[in-house]
């Protein structure tokens, strides 16, 4: 709190007529002392009289005087605490910070007070961010130091980061855009301010739709970050469009069947994303099919949202049948006529669909067109109209044989005063009655045995058989009994002494005669009633022996005549 001078320019200077013996000075006020120069002397703060006296050689005085004033211009010197550094308070945006005063020291006071001139007080809550503290001193001299430092409250808590899941459409050009803020589901920071938004992905389009895991990133106004993660749900609800062609028409093949694929249908439809499938009501076709059929085209996307449209397909027949008539024989009826049916002729006849409507040109037959073959058209038409024809040659023929009004079985009587029945001739005679469809009358007819033939008793098959002019035969049997003990008389004679052997016989017979009784003949008849054997013996009496290896084998009546009289013996041949 002084001032030093240096130099000697505060020094007086004196002149006079003869010499100077000195010059001294005198200090009176805040700065005392004597001296000859002032340099490197020290003037105290205030006012310094300087009191100059020059003594010339002879004792004679001269003074000047003037005055040094030193004043304080020097401010004190102050000092601040240092710069504080702090992280806010868990959750909150701020901090309590205590601090002490700045220190302050005047060259000519010393320690001085010091005032806070600006900041909040020790001890008080700080925001986030740079807070300046001021203090000043002021000394006496009224010299004013300054100093401050900064409070620096920092935020270092990352905000909350809060999602939410979202679903989204895609656009009719397969397409879809987010911001990052639509997934912010309420993030939160402990400074208020505005958080800002980022997120890993915000456009997608139809290779996203399902879920999708997005990072949304919230940064606070200090740079600090927290991430979260959402489910972006991306749907395609958008149908595919669907276009058909024109109705047009398609022609079964030879074997009845067409097809159809779906790019004969589909006629450029699309989808926002693609279509996935694209199907048919119906692509096979038949003959069931024939006419219109309307066919629905269905596209599908990869998300199953699905579009129909239709078109008419109509299915045509234009293949004629393939017919092949046959050679074919028809048989009158027992009306003597037929009818002949496009069935008869039509052969292996076939059609890609089927045959529905045969028809021929001539159906009517009798007994009139037997001989010379029947030229028949068949015609056959499906059901598209498609006619195909061929001809056939048709042969009638007669194959029913001829009716005959058989007999029932019944028994006669021989013949008067005989042991045999002379056979009728039955159609002759019209005991039958003969019926045919083409043929009247029959003349051709045959009776076995033969007309005339003498029957023995016993009971014989009559056959009777008649045939028309086309060569068709038919038989009829009965049963006719000869029961000669129906007569009046009775001509057999009880010869039982008579005997035969060996029976069966094979090559020959003997007819034993132990009475030796006049044997007059000795006749073999067969069944039929025709003699095969006869011997007359002339009325021999001892044993007869008759060849009769010739004989077929069968049953054989032998009849022994003697004395008028005669007897029945059966032979078999064996």
């Amino acid at each position: 709190c002084s001032y030093t001078h240096s130099g000697t320019a505060w020094d007086a200077t004196a002149t006079d007529n003869c010499s100077i013996a000195t010059t001294e000075y005198v200090l009176t006020g805040a700065t005392t002392g004597t001296g000859t120069t002032l340099d490197a002397v020290i003037f105290n703060l205030g006012a310094t009289t300087v009191t100059w006296t020059t003594t010339d050689g002879s004792g004679n005085t001269e003074e000047c005087s003037y005055t040094v004033t030193v004043e304080d211009n020097q401010a004190p010197q102050i000092v601040c605490p240092l710069d504080i550094i702090i992280d806010a308070e868990p959750g909150m945006c701020s901090a309590q910070v205590f601090f002490g005063n700045a220190n302050a020291l005047d060259a000519c006071s010393g320690p001085i007070a010091t005032v806070q001139t600006t900041g909040p007080a020790s001890g008080s809550l700080f925001p986030v961010g740079d807070t300046l503290i001021s203090f000043s001193a002021t000394d006496a001299a009224g010299n004013v130091a300054t100093c401050s430092f900064t409070i620096t409250v920092e935020d270092n808590q990352a905000p909350l980061a809060v999602c939410q899941n979202i679903t989204l459409q895609l656009d009719a050009n397969g397409v879809a855009a987010i911001t990052a803020e639509d997934l912010n589901g309420g993030s939160t920071d402990n400074c208020a301010g505005t958080l800002t938004y980022t997120a890993s992905q915000t456009a997608f389009d139809c290779s996203h739709v399902g879920a999708n895991t997005i990072i949304l990133t919230v940064t606070d106004a200090a740079g600090n970050s927290s991430t979260c993660t959402a489910t972006v749900t991306v749907e395609d609800n958008i149908a595919p469009v669907a276009n058909c062609v024109a109705p047009f028409t398609i022609q079964l093949d030879v074997n009845g069947n067409a097809s159809i694929t779906e790019t004969d249908i589909n006629n450029g439809s699309n989808d926002n994303c693609s279509v996935a499938s694209i199907t048919l009501s119906q692509s096979a076709f038949t003959c069931a099919d024939l006419g219109d059929n309307i066919i629905t085209l269905t596209i599908t996307d990869p998300s199953g949202n699905s579009t129909t449209c239709n078109t008419l397909v109509t299915v045509e027949d234009t293949i004629a049948p393939v017919v092949s008539c046959i050679t074919f024989t028809i048989e009158l009826g027992a009306d003597g006529t037929a009818l002949l049916t496009p069935e008869d002729i039509g052969g292996t006849s076939t059609d890609n669909c089927a045959i529905t409507i045969t028809a021929i040109d001539i159906e009517d037959f009798d007994c009139s067109d037997i001989g010379t073959p029947v030229l028949v058209t068949y015609f056959a038409s499906d059901a598209s109209g498609n006619i195909a024809s061929c001809t056939a040659m048709v042969t009638v023929v007669d194959v029913l044989a001829p009716v005959i009004d058989c007999p029932a079985d019944f028994t006669v009587d021989s013949d008067n005063n005989s042991i045999t029945y002379t056979l009728p001739d039955y159609f002759g005679e019209g005991l039958v009655t003969v019926t045919d469809n083409c043929t009247t009358p029959v003349t051709i007819y045959s009776q076995t045995p033969a007309p005339g033939t003498l029957l023995l008793d016993g009971t014989y098959t009559i056959t009777l058989t008649a045939t028309d002019e086309f060569g068709n035969e038919s038989t009829c049997t009965f049963e006719l009994t000869v029961d000669t003990i129906l007569g009046a008389e009775d001509n057999l004679l009880d010869l039982s002494s008579f005997t035969m052997y060996p029976n069966p016989a094979e090559y020959t017979v003997t007819i034993g005669n132990p009475k030796f009784m006049q044997i007059d003949n000795i006749a073999i008849y067969d069944i039929q009633g025709r003699m095969v054997v006869s011997k007359n013996t002339q009325g021999a009496t001892g044993n007869q022996t008759i060849e009769v290896s010739h004989l077929s084998s069968a049953v054989y009546m032998v009849i022994i005549q003697s004395q008028g009289k005669q007897t029945v013996k059966r032979l078999i041949r064996k």
